[in-house]
């Protein structure tokens, strides 16, 4: 696998108002601070990145954001998902196909920056194109739809994810099957 030489990463943190399980989530207070305020700290926190750039189709999270001092742009309304929104804002700011974009979950406050440089680090191989994360399922995550679940194969490249139990066991195996939970961060070259 080549190297590339360090590349500018840019972060983009995907923000909506209109969560179907929990409406205005990312300005939900936690220790008096907007929750999209805690992610974009742990973005900063990382070290990692050229930019950071919340990304909304909503002017109240807009406003908070930049009341903080974000970097903000607005999307269109219409994006079925957080990769879309981050899609627009690659073309918005004319990133170059082989730059690097990483969508950083916006409800994920607790995020810990080394999660963050560890995703960013795997492009220093130029044949990663995408790259996400995962960590050891807890046992008691695996009956849990909540947790998203990966399994890997032996190169560790991601077969599939599902919110169901993977893989299934017919019968106990003398050695147990090591367990993935997803962690929702994804990398990407932009092309």
């Amino acid at each position: 696998a080549g190297k590339n030489p360090p590349m500018a990463v840019t972060a983009v943190i995907p923000s909506r108002f209109a969560s179907t399980r929990f409406p205005g989530k990312p300005l939900a207070l936690i220790n008096g601070l907007p929750m999209i305020q805690h992610v974009h700290a742990r973005c900063l926190e990382a070290g990692c990145f050229a930019r950071v750039v919340v990304a909304t189709d909503d002017e109240r999270i807009e406003a908070a954001a930049k009341a903080f001092g974000a970097e903000v742009l607005r999307t269109a309304a219409t994006h079925p998902s957080g990769t879309d929104r981050v899609a627009e804002v690659a073309r918005t700011l004319g990133l170059g196909a082989k730059e690097i974009v990483v969508n950083v979950q916006g409800d994920e406050p607790a995020l810990h920056p080394s999660s963050l440089r560890t995703l960013t680090r795997l492009f220093d191989d130029a044949t990663v194109e995408l790259a996400t994360l995962v960590r050891t399922l807890a046992e008691d995550e695996r009956s849990r739809p909540t947790v998203v679940k990966a399994v890997l194969d032996e190169q560790w490249r991601a077969l599939y994810f599902s919110r169901a139990d993977l893989p299934f066991e017919r019968e106990s195996l003398p050695t147990p099957i090591r367990r993935w939970a997803h962690v929702g961060l994804y990398g990407y070259r932009v092309e």
